[in-house]
C-alpha cells in the first residue's frame, strides 16, 4: 500500500468569492493574517510557518520549526500565535510573535490556539490528567480560565468577544455547542459536526466561517 497526499488552499475575498491560492508547498493549515495568509508548511518531516500573499507567493518565514503547528493572527495581523512541539515528547508550547519578537505564553500541554475578535483573549486546547479541556487566557499571558472539557480535538472557534464554539460529542456524533467564556454556560445555540478533529484536520462543518481553507487530498494504490 502506498500513499501521495497533496493540499489545496483557497482564500475568500471581500465580495465572499473564493479563489485559489497557488502553492508549490504541502500546506497543512492555513490562517488569514491581516491581508496577508499565514500557513503551516511541512517539508523534510518539519513544520514552519510562512506568510503568504493572497497570490501564493512567500512573503516570510516566520518560525524555524521543526513543528510549528496551529497559526492564529490578531485582526490586524500583527500579532502571531501558533503552538511548537517538541521533537522528543512532542509537548506543545503556545507562543506569540509580534514586532517585539516572539515568546512563550504557556509551556506544555497547549493546542489550538484562537484569538479573540478584539485581540485580548487566547482560547485553546489544554490536554492534562482529566482529558481535554478548553481554556482561555489573556493574550499578552497570565492566568489561565478552564471554559469546558471538550470529546473532540477541534479547535475552540469565536463566536464574539465573549462567546466560543466547542465541539463536543452527543452519543457517536460531534456537535457544535456555543458557551459564554467567562461562565463556560451554553447560551443555546448549537450545530451539528462532522469530524472530530483527531486526525489533525479542521471540522469542514464548524459554524464559523473561515476565509481561507486547506482541503487535504489523499490517494492510495495497493499494490
Amino acid at each position: 500500500l502506498s500513499g501521495q497526499m497533496s493540499t489545496r488552499v483557497t482564500a475568500r475575498d471581500s465580495r465572499g468569492n473564493w479563489s485559489p491560492v497557488p502553492s508549490d508547498q504541502l500546506v497543512w493549515e492555513a490562517r488569514s493574517c491581516g491581508r496577508d495568509i499565514v500557513a503551516s508548511v511541512i517539508k523534510n518531516n518539519s513544520a514552519t510557518l510562512v506568510r503568504l500573499n493572497r497570490q501564493g507567493r512567500v512573503l516570510e518565514v516566520m518560525t524555524t520549526g521543526p513543528h510549528d503547528f496551529s497559526p492564529s493572527c490578531s485582526a490586524n495581523g500583527e500579532s502571531l500565535f501558533y503552538v511548537s512541539f517538541d521533537s522528543v515528547t512532542f509537548n506543545g508550547d503556545i507562543k506569540r510573535c509580534g514586532p517585539d519578537g516572539c515568546r512563550v505564553l504557556l509551556e506544555g500541554g497547549g493546542g489550538a490556539p484562537a484569538v479573540s475578535p478584539d485581540g485580548r483573549r487566547l482560547a485553546f486546547l489544554y490536554l492534562g490528567n482529566k482529558g481535554v479541556v478548553v481554556r482561555w487566557m489573556s493574550a499578552n499571558g497570565g492566568g489561565v480560565h478552564d471554559v469546558a472539557e471538550t470529546e473532540t480535538m477541534c479547535a475552540p472557534l469565536w463566536s464574539s468577544n465573549r462567546t466560543l464554539w466547542i465541539s463536543r460529542r452527543r452519543g457517536q456524533k460531534p456537535m457544535w455547542t456555543e458557551v459564554d467564556v467567562d461562565t463556560g454556560r451554553p447560551t443555546g445555540k448549537a450545530a451539528p459536526g462532522l469530524r472530530d478533529c483527531t486526525s489533525g484536520e479542521n471540522d469542514p462543518a464548524s459554524p464559523a466561517s473561515p476565509d481561507v481553507r486547506v482541503t487535504v487530498e489523499r490517494k492510495t494504490q495497493l499494490r
